[in-house]
C-alpha cells in the first residue's frame, strides 16, 4: 500500500525506490491480504524516506494509516471498538495492542502505562531489532498513530521516543 501511495504521489521517487529494494520480488509477488515479514516494510520504509523529505514521508504514512484502517483488515476492529466502547482517545489506546497485532505479526506488543483524561503513556515492547534500528521506521509511527485521533474526531498528537529495547508513545489530546 505504502508503495502504491508512492507511486501515485511521488512517480520519480517509486522509480529510484523499486530499483533499490531488495525485497522488490517479494513485494510484487505478494497479493493484496499477505502478511510480508517486518523487514520488509522496514526496507521499504528506510528506502522511501531517503528518496522523500520529512514532511512529505509524514504525509505518505498518515494516509497509509487511513487506507489501511478502512481495510478490510482494520475495518472490523474499528467497527467492532466502535459499537462496544463508543469514540474516543482512551477508547482507542486501551484497544491498541489489538489494533496492532491486526496490522503487524510477530512485532512486538503494546502496553498501556498511563491512560488519563487528556494524555497517555503507551510502551511498545519487544519489537524486532530491524525495527528498532530504523530510525525511518521508529520515525513512521507518529505519523501513523496521530492519525487514530481522526477516528474519534479529536485533536491530538503523539511523541515518540525511543528507549531501548523499547518505544515510548506519549499521546495527547
Amino acid at each position: 500500500m505504502l508503495l502504491a501511495l508512492l507511486a501515485d504521489r511521488h512517480p520519480a521517487a517509486h522509480a529510484k525506490v523499486i530499483g533499490t529494494l531488495r525485497h522488490g520480488a517479494e513485494i510484487a509477488g505478494a497479493v493484496p491480504v499477505q502478511w510480508l515479514p517486518v523487514e520488509v516494510d522496514v526496507e521499504v520504509c528506510d528506502t522511501i524516506a531517503r528518496q522523500l523529505s520529512p514532511s512529505q514521508m509524514d504525509s505518505l504514512i498518515a494516509e497509509r494509516q487511513r487506507q489501511e484502517m478502512g481495510s478490510a483488515l482494520f475495518k472490523t476492529f474499528v467497527v467492532t471498538t466502535t459499537k462496544l466502547f463508543g469514540l474516543s482517545p482512551a477508547t482507542f489506546i486501551r484497544h491498541l495492542g489489538r489494533g496492532w497485532r491486526q496490522v503487524l505479526q510477530d512485532c512486538g506488543e503494546i502496553e498501556v502505562l498511563t491512560l488519563e483524561k487528556d494524555q497517555a503513556k503507551v510502551m511498545l515492547r519487544e519489537l524486532p531489532e530491524v525495527c528498532l534500528g530504523s530510525s525511518a521506521w521508529i520515525g513512521a509511527l507518529p505519523a501513523g498513530m496521530k492519525v487514530l485521533f481522526e477516528l474519534v474526531n479529536t485533536v491530538g498528537d503523539v511523541a515518540v521516543t525511543l528507549r531501548r529495547p523499547d518505544v515510548e508513545l506519549r499521546f495527547t489530546w
